[in-house]
């Protein structure tokens, strides 16, 4: 995972209002009429899933849901926006399945005046690193930019 920035303090209240909204637009578990309950607390997941909530750092935000059968997770995190642009906010996102790997994950950026875009993928290597092959669902995590038209 890339390190962690703190969001600006002017900006760091709408943070999770800017998850919301991206995964919203994006991600089918959070868009309304998708017949998802969302998970309120760490205790109403899964063991695994639970480990993996209190394993975040405390400025990491996450969002979880469920059909009743299967839990759909998403952690992210702020992180330096691409632009130099001071409105711009970049979110890494992690997509975790109910074993607690990492599904999918990717660094999504928006100015004020854009919409959300993918601005890199963030791809599993398959060998987990030597001090980690103990444990389960860790994956070192390469960044793939997204090719331009």
């Amino acid at each position: 995972m890339s390190g962690l920035v703190r969001p600006r303090s002017d900006t760091a209240a709408a943070v999770p209002a800017h998850l919301d909204e991206l995964l919203a637009t994006f991600w089918r578990p959070a868009q309304r009429g998708a017949r998802m309950d969302a998970v309120g607390s760490p205790t109403e997941l899964p063991w695994v899933l639970e480990q993996c909530i209190r394993c975040l750092a405390p400025d990491d935000l996450w969002r979880a849901y469920s059909d009743g059968v299967r839990v759909w997770l998403v952690t992210a995190r702020s992180v330096a926006p691409a632009s130099q642009n001071p409105s711009a906010i970049a979110l890494e996102l992690h997509f975790i399945g109910n074993d607690g790997t990492t599904c999918a994950a990717g660094i999504w950026g928006r100015s004020s005046d854009t919409q959300w875009s993918l601005n890199a993928a963030l791809v599993a290597v398959t060998a987990p690193l030597p001090h980690q092959s103990d444990r389960p669902g860790l994956r070192r995590m390469q960044l793939v930019h997204p090719r331009r038209g």
